[in-house]
């Protein structure tokens, strides 16, 4: 035990404090969703798409879009047209790619897609902590690191949606760039582009941040 104990305390701040407030919001997360599908059961007229219905605990982080990148990460693109006219070919292929090929290591894409959620949103979350502490203090790192892991919509930050890998890559490639390792910036930048379409737009910070550096005047 004092062996752990001494281990524990040479680990970096840096990581530790962002990964203890990441893990205690998502057990919170994960409680709330819980009660919130036991007492507030489903509008019986409404239907959403379910993929664990007997399993409550995780039966909450699969819905809506959830369904679309389970089909795609399981069978490819097919471009057919559901009920409502929506093909899958609006989706970004990066996620449902990775989902698939750890879910057939795994045995199961669902689960593959929803640990890739949990972890890319666990290294975007020690990530932001590290950029904002070294712009500012450690107490401004982790408030900023609270709100971020609080605030309402964080719920997609662990769901089975592309939000977290997305985040993760923006994230990852202005840590690079603070760094001035722009090559590597710019490979995660093309990556959040293969995410997300707002993903194009992490370029276009980049090649602002790069001018900035380079002291370009316009």
């Amino acid at each position: 035990m004092k062996t752990l104990q001494r281990w524990y305390h040479q680990l970096n701040p840096l990581i530790t404090e962002p990964f203890w407030l990441f893990v205690v919001t998502r057990i919170a997360l994960v409680l709330l969703l819980y009660i919130g599908l036991i007492v507030l059961p489903e509008n019986p007229a409404f239907h959403p798409w379910h993929l664990f219905p007997h399993n409550l605990f995780l039966d909450g982080w699969f819905r809506w879009d959830a369904g679309w990148y389970t089909d795609i990460a399981t069978h490819g693109y097919t471009n057919l047209a559901n009920q409502d006219g929506q093909r899958d070919t609006a989706f970004f292929p990066l996620f449902p790619l990775l989902a698939g090929l750890l879910g057939r290591w795994i045995g199961s894409v669902p689960i593959a897609g929803l640990l890739i959620a949990a972890s890319s949103s666990l290294g975007a979350t020690i990530l932001f902590f590290q950029l904002v502490e070294k712009k500012f203090t450690g107490d401004v790192a982790a408030r900023s690191v609270t709100l971020w892991l609080l605030w309402p919509f964080s719920f997609y930050l662990t769901t089975m949606y592309t939000e977290p890998l997305f985040v993760l890559l923006a994230v990852g490639a202005f840590s690079l760039s603070e760094r001035k390792q722009w090559g590597l910036a710019a490979l995660l930048a093309a990556l959040a582009s293969a995410t997300r379409s707002v993903g194009v737009l992490v370029g276009v910070g980049l090649l602002l941040l790069y001018l900035e550096q380079k002291q370009y005047r316009w």
